[in-house]
């Protein structure tokens, strides 16, 4: 939600500020990232597909900041510039446990496989892969 609240107010400022060009810039590098991206996924993959929309949040943010200077003064520039990094933080350590997570359940399937003498495995989706372990 938060990427597409930058991208609403970056082409915002930008069709305020009379910058066409930039406008049209953001809107193809939208159209070509999301062609890319439902190209390699079929469907919603929390996970992946949250951690590839996080450019696009960036992308869209980079216009939006530079533009966002000139209507806010110092102090509050540095608190909405806080805010973003406090919530930065905080995503970042929520993060963490759906990381090692991950990392847990990769090295139980690689130690799993050592001792039945596997070294290639196709996984298919099945409800064993979905629960944790």
């Amino acid at each position: 939600m938060v990427g597409f609240n930058c991208f609403i107010a970056a082409v915002g400022i930008t069709i305020y500020e009379k910058k066409y060009l930039i406008t049209t810039l953001i809107l193809l590098f939208f159209g070509i990232y999301n062609a890319l991206f439902l190209t390699v996924f079929d469907s919603f993959i929390p996970f992946y597909s949250e951690s590839e929309l996080m450019p696009l949040t960036i992308i869209f943010g980079i216009p939006l900041m530079h533009s966002i200077g000139k209507y806010l003064n110092e102090q509050r520039l540095l608190i909405v510039l806080g805010g973003i990094f406090a919530i930065s933080l905080f995503n970042i350590f929520n993060a963490g446990a759906v990381y090692n997570n991950r990392v847990e359940a990769t090295k139980a399937r690689l130690n799993e496989m050592k001792s039945n003498n596997i070294t290639k495995l196709i996984l298919t989706e099945t409800e064993a892969l979905k629960k944790p372990m």
